[in-house]
């Protein structure tokens, strides 16, 4: 296909699953303008370990956690550098997709962030809108969104990433909504069977109570 110069812009879209196999309704936010920075965070969790002998303390890997990254729209109504269009509707068009709860899964759309060859994998995780220009009437003409999400990726995709599927090996895993303590040990171990040791490691005294956003150990398991 012939480039048509056409510029690409930033896009949200909206899915009911972490799989992004369902679309939401509405199902997309597309930015009047380009963000003109994007910044990106990726931390790396260590644990502290005292090394025998020594009193060094010796860092022992635990984590890599989702980067989280944040980005800032120009929401323009003035008809200056566009079609002039109701700030406040734009505005309540990224709020419904990105931030709105929605009764059919009990929480914020899971969002997949689009621009140009990026494509990333994310919640919406905090937002900040500044009203920066008004009518005479005070209706708003211009504003800034300023956006952070935070990255996810499936567990079972993200055990595949990692290429962490040894039972050898200590994973963590953080809760979605919909798990359960069984399905989340199958995903690691192969097996359902081992959840109640998986329990005992987290100290859990009634598995069936997990939240989303708690964190699960699973450590090695002798078969």
């Amino acid at each position: 296909m012939a480039d048509t110069g056409e510029i690409t812009k930033l896009k949200i879209e909206a899915y009911l699953d972490n799989e992004y196999s369902e679309k939401a309704t509405p199902f997309e936010f597309v930015a009047m303008f380009n963000p003109t920075t994007f910044n990106r965070v990726l931390a790396i969790e260590y644990e502290d370990g005292e090394a025998a002998g020594n009193s060094a303390v010796e860092k022992k890997f635990k984590a890599i956690k989702p980067s989280d990254f944040s980005v800032e729209l120009l929401i323009d109504g003035t008809g200056v550098s566009g079609p002039k269009i109701d700030v406040s509707d734009k505005i309540d068009s990224f709020l419904q997709v990105c931030a709105a709860y929605n009764g059919e899964i009990h929480r914020p759309h899971y969002l997949k962030v689009n621009w140009a060859k990026l494509v990333l994998k994310a919640v919406l995780t905090g937002v900040d809108v500044a009203y920066t220009l008004f009518d005479n009437n005070g209706a708003p003409l211009r504003a800034k969104i300023n956006a952070t999400f935070s990255e996810t990726v499936a567990d079972d995709y993200r055990v595949k990433e990692e290429k962490n599927e040894s039972p050898d090996l200590t994973h963590v895993r953080t809760v979605t909504e919909g798990d359960t303590l069984p399905l989340m040990t199958k995903r690691i171990y192969g097996d359902s069977k081992f959840y109640m040791q998986v329990a005992e490691a987290n100290g859990l005294k009634n598995f069936r109570n997990l939240r989303p956003g708690d964190q699960i150990y699973f450590p090695p398991i002798i078969k």
